[in-house]
């Protein structure tokens, strides 16, 4: 605890503490197994994530470091339904990577039944450089920020874990411009999806990054191409709702993306966004 000591606190109180074999630890995930809890780290300047018992948070107990691939990000972990999902992705230039080297991407798909020895199921690929951050919260689906081979900036794939083994993507979208594979001329420098994205129901909250301004919003764009799932771009504007009521303001633009299967749907209950006519 002597590293908290100095630490100045108002309203919280550190309990417990531990170095992580000198891994910093950047994204995580809590997981309950058996009345015992484990804390599973992601990290930035290492490849891999550390498992930690947290059960007796005073006293955390360093479980083990399982390594990923050379060369590669592996930023974030979700964890749902005894699944573990961990990114990886080629890291970008200036960021300490060796941009000829081979990369992990896509993501793992980990079994959690024996938590302190996970074991691997499956593994995404999306034939380019890999997934940023993802969300994962049960199902059957996951939801990725992903930079598959030919796109300008990362987009936002969604791929069916229903058989573990064999992960198959059900459908994408990405703002006009960012094909270029597919002749769109490219985007403004910084136009990506940053985050993963939040699911709510129907609903997903997309964290886009253009040059880190506010977005107004702006007309439905782009209807997905899968036979088994189908988007449609609602409204983008530079803030999502806390609740029906009450919006909060975001740093970055959202892009509300409507979910349903093998339809293309409105959503005539959000009444405070207003559509451009």
């Amino acid at each position: 605890m002597d590293q908290l000591s100095g630490a100045h606190s108002q309203g919280v109180k550190a309990i417990g503490y531990i170095p992580n074999e000198d891994r910093p630890a950047f994204k995580m995930a809590i997981h309950e197994f058996a009345g015992r809890w484990y804390l599973y780290c992601a990290h930035f300047w290492h490849s891999g994530w550390s498992i930690i018992d947290i059960t007796d948070p005073t006293a955390p107990r360093f479980v083990r470091f399982i390594e990923g691939p050379p060369n590669t990000w592996t930023l974030q972990v979700q964890i749902a339904d005894g699944l573990m999902i961990t990114s990886m992705e080629k890291i970008p230039d200036g960021w300490g990577g060796d941009p000829n080297g081979e990369y992990g991407e896509g993501f793992y798909i980990w079994s959690l039944k024996d938590p302190e020895n996970p074991s691997l199921l499956g593994h995404y690929k999306t034939g380019g450089s890999g997934t940023h951050r993802n969300f994962y919260d049960g199902g059957k689906y996951v939801h990725t920020t992903a930079l598959p081979e030919g796109y300008d900036g990362h987009i936002y794939v969604i791929v069916d874990i229903s058989d573990p083994a064999n992960p198959k993507e059900v459908s994408r979208w990405w703002r006009p411009g960012q094909w270029l594979a597919g002749g769109e001329p490219g985007v403004p420098f910084g136009t990506l999806l940053h985050g993963g994205a939040f699911v709510k129901g129907d609903r997903a909250y997309l964290p886009k990054a253009i040059r880190f301004r506010l977005m107004d919003v702006f007309r439905p764009i782009w209807h997905i191409y899968s036979t088994s799932c189908s988007l449609e771009l609602i409204a983008a504007p530079g803030w999502c709702p806390r609740n029906r009521q009450q919006p909060i303001y975001l740093a970055a633009f959202t892009a509300w993306i409507q979910l349903r299967h093998f339809a293309l749907v409105t959503a005539p209950h959000v009444s405070h966004v207003a559509l451009p006519g």
